[in-house]
């Protein structure tokens, strides 16, 4: 018997109420009502948020645990379906309809949602084996209906196509898109491929294809009702998540909380359908009264809140103390509840983190145990993961979080929804949009066309050229063109088939550059013949300080931090590159390097561009070294005289080991008693006076310089070989998407976005990119959100004015900030999680992309509304521009 499977005594069949409980104990309870009854439990949240961390919770006690995600508010529902919900939703029913034994955790919306009934469901099913005679068209027409969408190239999950006798498809249940290949209507082979570089990889027998939609109805019914709200005409075939689970157990996480948003909810329908017009009472969701398991569990936060109609459960639990890494505090502690009889388990999920922990704690009761050998009356190290501690009888359960006081709860959120990259720039070209190809120069892209020769029938990407020349080529070298990426149309002249000028073009471009790069290499040569501090392997300390992030690395992060590690061990100054967009992870690289040379003994300057991100970096970095001794400061303009002069002694006397800083730190005051790395934040933001000051370290110093945008020129030394470039290409995946919708602009939107954040203490950005009207739409917005704080920000006001007003911002002074692009770059506030921006139309693609990675830097879900005017026309093609940015 493993320790978390007997910590409670319940033996009820019938329904029952429990209080009393944190997270983690409701999640054991949880785990324990599923082990004792040996069935299916729907366990549902009041939000999303909330029901993700019961998921993150409860994958620590059982692999049988399923996410059913769905937005938490109507509208979303009603205009538009994030769409990694809708295929981790999907995973779910597919996972269900083959074994209802699992544990699914859901939010209010998700449990009141209509699905198709089990069976439908479970007969929707395409399975597909090798050497199978099916027509074509008929399975073609299937797959349609089962909401696959037509792309010229598959690129993504959810996207079908077809290309003569080739059939590809990305179903939902893989991680890599399928390719089927015909003979008359015999299904010749089944392979794999990457949707990177369209190549097949291994061959299988057989193949499911599931549904792309939770809207499919049967045979009988219409084809084209899809929407969720007419599936309540058709109420012997529509169903719940519940009956998935052959509606065995429902849990309700805070009840009351439940029951409260469910009759706000009611009642923003209401709003809805006065609003848009509609007949009142329009079917959009089921009953929650009517969404009733075989046995039902009730959890509330307070006795008092207890239902009365129930036999009820009343525990008591004292929560642990957040030690931020003091170890005496800690030993003291613990000696103290084994003195008392308690027994004590330490759940480490990290080996070098425990290794660490037994060697700082030094003690004698102390043991490395299991769960099903815990020893009482002893201190036992679990290699386990818990989030939030407590003490229960007479056990103490403390957590990594407890220890270190992490800020953030780890949260692993990893989206089955794929999406290719290098391919996609292409699948979202359309007709008439103008390309770049190596060879030829700038042509418009005329889509994909079959050409057959002979018996053969091969797919052809066609270009248009200059005096209306056409150029065929073929679909495998499609990596030999890239997207125009100049102001769409605007003054572009086609390159000519029939004269070199693009390749004259292309020579003198190059002796530009070669130009500019004879004085970049004489620097560069002076770097390489001076000596610099050559840096040790990586150690234990550096192990352990690796192994402390709490989400896991990408690929690509891996290999930046190699690349640059292995830089920084050479006896020669560094002078590396490090570029990724926003959000990707540069900023851990960054600190890895930086306790790579405090490590040695060296210290490090980290160089912002403005006086909010140094703060925001300074206290990043105080959270992510806070376990280990290291003397951090910061130095700017919100710190006050007297500290500056304190930090200008302690820094020349070595007793900082790193320096955060805006251009302040490179004055002349400023010296360091032994500087070992200095980090370069955006350094194109800096004027020529600082970039000189910067040139003068690179000598002797080894300089890293991050950058989401770097300038051509920047770029250029990376790329001849002048400069170290690392690159960070992948977003990471153990973190929430970012939920973006393309709709009209919406009061009714606006107001529930606004709403939906305020309720979990987030904030708001509203991009209203216009500086004489922002006042009036605050107003608007007061008017709209009376509860909310609101204030405004524009690129006009004085330097002063903008960074203190930002910082009230970071501070929560007030919750809501109407601004224009001023939020683009070099800003990073992990509190705020929703993002409108107000006629998105009129901003390029790049733009609203930099302007998205402003949120879901947290563990929250981001949600972005690009928003058109209902005011003009705006046509398809615009439209699904915006939509390009979803993916």
């Amino acid at each position: 018997m493993r320790f978390f499977d007997n910590l409670f005594d319940i033996k009820e069949i019938d329904d029952y109420s429990v209080s009393g409980l944190n997270k983690e104990l409701t999640c054991i309870n949880i785990y324990d009502a599923f082990i004792r009854n040996n069935k299916g439990i729907l366990v549902v949240a009041n939000s999303t948020y909330i029901a993700n961390l019961l998921y993150q919770s409860l994958i620590n006690y059982t692999d049988k645990v399923l996410f059913f995600p769905m937005d938490d508010f109507l509208t979303s529902e009603a205009i538009a379906i994030s769409p990694e919900f809708k295929v981790e939703r999907i995973t779910t029913l597919n996972v269900l309809s083959e074994n209802s034994k699992y544990i699914v955790v859901t939010n209010l919306m998700g449990a009141l949602r209509y699905l198709p009934s089990k069976n439908i469901w479970i007969n929707s099913n395409i399975v597909l084996k090798k050497g199978m005679e099916i027509n074509r068209e008929s399975l073609l027409e299937k797959i349609y209906d089962l909401g696959y969408e037509r792309e010229t190239i598959v690129n993504g999950t959810g996207k079908v196509g077809v290309r003569g006798y080739v059939l590809d498809i990305f179903p939902t249940s893989q991680e890599n898109a399928i390719r089927i290949e015909f003979w008359g209507d015999t299904i010749d082979s089944i392979k794999y491929f990457d949707v990177e570089t369209q190549l097949s990889l291994s061959e299988i027998d057989e193949i499911i294809i599931y549904p792309f939609t939770e809207f499919v109805l049967d045979k009988y019914n219409d084809k084209m009702i899809r929407k969720q709200k007419y599936l309540a005409n058709y109420t012997d075939k529509v169903s719940n998540i519940l009956e998935y689970l052959d509606n065995s157990i429902v849990c309700y996480y805070d009840y009351n909380t439940i029951i409260n948003s469910y009759a706000l909810l009611v009642d923003s329908i209401m709003e809805y359908d006065r609003d848009n017009k509609q007949e009142l009472e329009t079917h959009y969701m089921h009953d929650l009264n009517k969404i009733i398991g075989k046995l039902n569990i009730y959890y509330y936060h307070f006795d008092d809140d207890i239902s009365k109609n129930n036999k009820s459960y009343r525990y008591k639990y004292q929560p642990i103390n957040k030690y931020n890494g003091d170890y005496n505090k800690i030993k003291s502690d613990l000696l103290s509840y084994i003195a008392s009889g308690k027994t004590v388990l330490l759940c480490i999920p990290n080996k070098e983190s425990a290794k660490r922990i037994i060697k700082y704690l030094e003690l004698d009761d102390i043991i490395l145990a299991r769960e099903d050998n815990v020893v009482n009356g002893k201190i036992n190290l679990l290699n386990k993961n818990v989030y939030e501690g407590f003490i229960y009888n007479d056990y103490v359960v403390i957590g990594r979080n407890d220890l270190f006081d992490k800020k953030d709860e780890i949260v692993k959120y990893k989206s089955k929804y794929k999406i290719g990259t290098r391919v996609q720039a292409l699948t979202n070209l359309n007709d008439g949009d103008y390309i770049v190809h190596e060879m030829f120069g700038i042509g418009i892209y005329r889509g994909l066309h079959t050409i057959n020769k002979g018996n053969l029938a091969k797919d052809y990407i066609k270009l248009e050229y200059a005096d209306g020349d056409v150029l065929y080529i073929p679909v495998e070298n499609i990596d030999r063109i890239s997207k125009f990426t100049g102001k769409e149309g605007v003054g572009v002249k086609l390159s000519s088939l029939s004269n070199d000028n693009w390749k004259k073009k292309k020579s003198k471009v190059r002796e530009k550059l070669e130009s500019i790069a004879g004085d970049l290499i004489k620097v560069s040569a002076e770097r390489q013949i001076s000596t610099g501090f050559a840096f040790s392997k990586d150690d234990e300390n550096q192990a352990i300080f690796d192994s402390e992030f709490v989400y896991t690395e990408t690929p690509d992060q891996i290999r930046a931090m190699n690349m640059i590690k292995a830089e920084m061990e050479k006896d020669k100054p560094m002078d590396m590159l490090l570029c990724g967009d926003v959000g990707y992870g540069k900023t851990e690289v960054a600190f890895r390097a930086m306790f790579k040379a405090v490590n040695d003994g060296k210290q490090v300057a980290y160089l912002c561009p403005t006086t909010i991100l140094s703060n925001q970096q300074y206290e990043a970095a105080k959270e992510r070294f806070s376990t280990f001794p290291i003397n951090i400061a910061l130095m700017n303009r919100f710190v006050d005289k007297k500290k500056q002069s304190q930090i200008v002694e302690d820094l020349a006397n070595g007793k900082i080991d790193i320096l955060f800083g805006t251009h302040r730190i490179l004055s002349d005051d400023i010296k360091y008693k032994d500087l070992g790395l200095l980090i370069v934040d955006e350094e194109q933001r800096f004027g020529v006076t600082h970039k000189e000051k910067i040139k003068q370290y690179k000598n002797n110093v080894d300089v890293l310089t991050l950058s989401a945008t770097p300038i051509p020129r920047t770029l250029q030394m990376s790329l001849t070989g002048i400069r170290s470039l690392a690159l960070i290409e992948t977003p990471p995946k153990e973190r929430y998407p970012i939920q973006t919708y393309v709709l009209e602009e919406s009061n009714l939107v606006i107001k529930d976005a606004i709403y939906k954040e305020l309720s979990r203490n987030g904030q708001v950005f509203i991009l209203y990119n216009s500086v004489e009207k922002i006042q009036d739409k605050v107003l608007e917005i007061s008017k709209l959100v009376p509860e909310a704080k609101i204030d405004y920000a524009h690129g006009q006001m004085t330097k002063d004015q903008l960074e203190n007003k930002m910082n009230d911002f970071i501070n929560n002074k007030f919750n809501v900030l109407v601004c224009t692009t001023i939020i683009e770059t070099g800003i990073d506030i992990p509190n705020v999680n929703t993002l409108i921006i107000i006629d998105a139309d009129r901003f390029g693609l790049s733009q609203l992309y930099q302007i998205r990675g402003r949120i879901g830097r947290s563990n929250k879900i981001g949600y972005a509304y690009l928003m058109y005017s209902k005011h003009k026309f705006l046509n398809d093609i615009a439209i699904k521009r915006l939509d390009t940015i979803k993916e």
